[in-house]
């Protein structure tokens, strides 16, 4: 390496042996700041803000719009509330279990007792937080928000925990990045505040009892593998803390990852079934029935409002089959208005008709609305999506009316939360009807083939991308968002792989025709393999641009450089279909993408748009880019102004605007589409590229700032000792310096330490 005088260092640093041996005068100036990222919070941000909890989690969610919607009726589930609150309220100095599992089958009503409990203790100032989970649900599906959600609820439920956990995320700003593992963020958030701050609380502690956390529905969370990781670091928590005045709830169905693990001699074991009893279901029965009466005058005017007979009601109690879902479905199916002309009287008997259990009564109330228009459609839509979709936003994605799907939901409420307005997510009552209509066995001609319904959203999905203009689609974000979802869900065989590719490119090239070639082309050129990811240059989310996708995906490298393509959100969106595409087949789909570019002509709808050129010319448009965002002219240090005696350098970050993995794209991919370049088209000289594209001068500060990117990107490549990235790297930048020597071009470059130490980037046929 050669210091600032032109002498020799044998000194290696982080470059490897003699990396740049020989190079001068291509110098280049600050980049990014590659190393470690973070986060820093504004100091008038709140803890809340911080945080930023899963706002419908807890207990005090708006039901209807969230569900589960379930809570005890009054006087009913007395006994096991009891058994319940025995526990909670036990004392922390015997040894008591810390966590109890609550579990039992579909509709039993775990949801509700947890709901119950949940507000016992809030009103006894004693729960410190509580999450519902709820399958299909957004982030109450997953598990990845509950430390931080329940350390919302903590500051506040316990005052004291509240600084605790401020410095805890303040101090530590990574500490709530989705890499951080939960069983961190829940020691750190949870578990540490509330163990600190029980000594300032000891007293009241024991006369008031312990804190109690809620969680109900674990079976419903997605993260099978953190659900475990929770577990185990929940049970090795409290066996190091025996005293800590902290209970957990825990309700679930019987999963085996669940199961596995709770099946310890440290845990409380209570099975629903044991304490549901067909009287709670009687005594629910009674009032709910009492209160449609009260707001019926069908019903009052029905033999004086004694109604239904008790012998319809106690056949109507053993009908349930003790199931509390059930139950409560089919008080919905009998009492909530439909447009079939039938009163209560006139439902009760079908009720009693239809074969006990779910199935039976989720057949029926499907039957009420099977033959009106779209109803396949509409039903199909709600059980495949991956958030629940408003009225509206089902009807933009189906092009049909909002008139047309209300027409059907309302036939539904017996099985659907049907919201008042027309931008409420519609859900279901119960995610036992997904699994209904997704099993032939079960649902029959109701079934719901989840593949082909997830094959043709991923087509309305496009269609909406497609149309976008000015943010006006109500389906517009759900599309964006979740077709990548939706593509990996369908079946994609070799032999359909080519159909996939050519359905994601076609609407890509609708979004952006002046620019389709050439971003289907960088797509197809780029190489992730031999390039650095963010793991190793130590680059957060929050470093990666706009879109969380794989920063090589090429679809969006070319709209990100240039600020003028259209519907950039919509193409990060076809970038995740691809990845989709790609992740379903087992071949690389961007290496077939030269097999079908023939097929790839642009749309031609005027003139004016771009003919299709060969994959291979593109190399030369990729160049221009990089010396349009990435190359400047400085003023040499040993002279006063810019002009002759200027060395290029590599613009610095606000000029190239992108990501540090943009700007390393370009730094180790530059050279190889130099050389394709002037290999596929041997009139193109150096001296065409930069008349094409002058170079845009810059400033004396740029090369005085420090050169921590490019001093990242070439640790990274020298700690590979004989990886193909670096021998690509290498080579690419060898096989361009001979190309333009033997077309006798000025290429400015060589390898040293240029001005106050800056690296300069290799330009020399011999390190």
């Amino acid at each position: 390496m050669s210091d600032a005088n032109g002498s020799t260092s044998h000194s290696q640093t982080n470059m490897g042996n003699n990396f740049f041996q020989g190079a001068r005068e291509f110098n280049v100036s600050t980049q990014y700041n590659i190393g470690e990222q973070k986060n820093i919070y504004p100091g008038n941000m709140g803890l809340f803000d911080i945080l930023n909890p899963i706002p419908d989690a807890s207990y005090t969610r708006n039901r209807k719009l969230s569900p589960p919607d379930s809570s005890c009726l009054p006087g009913t589930r007395e006994a096991i509330i009891q058994r319940v609150a025995s526990w909670a309220d036990s004392s922390t100095l015997l040894n008591n279990s810390h966590v109890m599992w609550l579990y039992g089958y579909v509709g039993c009503g775990k949801s509700a007792i947890a709901q119950s409990v949940a507000e016992k203790y809030a009103g006894k100032g004693r729960l410190a937080g509580s999450f519902f989970f709820f399958r299909a649900a957004g982030d109450r599906s997953r598990i990845t928000r509950l430390a931080a959600t329940l350390a919302s609820q903590v500051a506040n439920a316990i005052p004291s925990t509240a600084r605790i956990i401020e410095a805890a995320v303040r101090g530590d700003s990574s500490l709530l990045h989705p890499t951080t593992s939960l069983s961190t963020q829940l020691q750190r958030l949870v578990f540490d505040p509330i163990k600190a701050s029980k000594w300032d609380r000891m007293g009241l502690n024991l006369v008031r009892g312990p804190f109690l956390i809620v969680i109900d529905g674990l079976d419903e969370c997605a993260d099978r593998e953190e659900v475990t990781s929770f577990i185990e670091h929940m049970l090795d928590f409290f066996k190091l803390n025996p005293r800590m005045p902290l209970r957990i709830l825990i309700t679930s169905r019987v999963e085996e990852h669940i199961r596995t693990y709770l099946a310890d001699n440290t845990v409380l074991l209570v099975n629903l079934v044991d304490h549901t009893s067909l009287e709670d279901i009687a005594s629910a029965l009674r009032l709910i029935f009492a209160q449609a009466a009260k707001h019926s005058r069908i019903i009052q005017a029905f033999r004086g409002g004694e109604w239904p007979a008790p012998e319809d009601l106690q056949q109507l109690v053993k009908h349930t089959g003790c199931s509390f879902i059930f139950m409560s479905t089919i008080a919905k199916f009998i009492l909530d208005p439909s447009d079939d002309t039938l009163t209560p009287m006139d439902r009760l008997p079908l009720a009693l008709s239809i074969n006990p259990g779910l199935d039976g009564l989720y057949a029926q109330a499907l039957s009420r609305a099977e033959h009106l228009p779209h109803f396949s459609a509409i039903i199909s839509t709600i059980t495949v999506v991956k958030e629940p979709l408003s009225i509206v936003e089902i009807a933009d994605l189906l092009k049909i009316e909002t008139f047309e799907v209300i027409r059907v939901l309302v036939n539904l409420h017996a099985i659907l939360q049907v919201p008042g307005d027309d931008t409420t997510p519609v859900t279901m009552c119960h995610i036992s009807l997904q699994d209904f209509l997704t099993k032939p066995t079960r649902s029959g001609r109701f079934c719901v083939d989840a593949s082909p319904q997830h094959e043709e959203i991923v087509r309305r999905c496009m269609d909406v991308l497609a149309e976008h203009s000015s943010g006006q689609h109500p389906a517009y974000r759900y599309a964006r968002d979740w077709i990548h979802f939706h593509l990996s869900r369908v079946q994609i065989s070799a032999a359909r792989a080519y159909d996939g590719i050519r359905l994601v490119l076609s609407h890509a090239k609708k979004l952006a025709p002046m620019h389709f070639g050439l971003i289907a082309a960088t797509y197809a050129l780029v190489d992730p393999e031999t390039l650095p990811n963010e793991a190793e240059l130590n680059l957060t989310v929050n470093d990666m641009g706009r879109f969380p996708v794989d920063p090589w995906d090429g679809l969006t490298l070319y709209a990100q450089l240039c600020r003028s393509v259209p519907n950039l959100d919509s193409l990060g969106a076809i970038a995740y279909a691809l990845k989709a595409v790609n992740d379903a087949c087992d071949f690389n789909a961007r290496h077939r993408v030269p097999l079908i570019w023939p097929e790839l002509e642009p749309l031609r709808l005027n003139a004016y748009l771009p003919t299709h050129r060969p994959l291979v010319s593109y190399h030369y448009d990729i160049v221009l880019l990089g010396v349009t965002h990435l190359v400047r002219s400085n003023p040499h240090p040993e002279f006063g102004a810019i002009g002759a005696g200027d060395i290029t350098c590599l613009a610095d970050a606000d000029d190239s605007r992108q990501s540090p993995l943009v700007f390393s794209w370009f730094f180790l991919s530059w050279a190889h589409h130099l050389s394709a370049a002037l290999e596929n088209d041997e009139s193109i000289s150096w001296d065409d590229l930069t008349d094409e594209n002058p170079v845009a001068e810059g400033t004396r500060k740029n090369i005085e700032r420090e050169t921590s990117a490019i001093k990242r990107l070439l640790k990274v490549l020298a700690s590979q000792r004989g990886s193909p990235r670096k021998a690509q790297f290498i080579e690419g930048v060898k096989r361009a310096v001979e190309l333009v020597k033997t077309k006798e071009s000025r290429f400015p470059g060589a390898v040293g330490v240029g001005y106050n130490g800056a690296i300069t980037i290799p330009c020399s046929s011999n390190f």
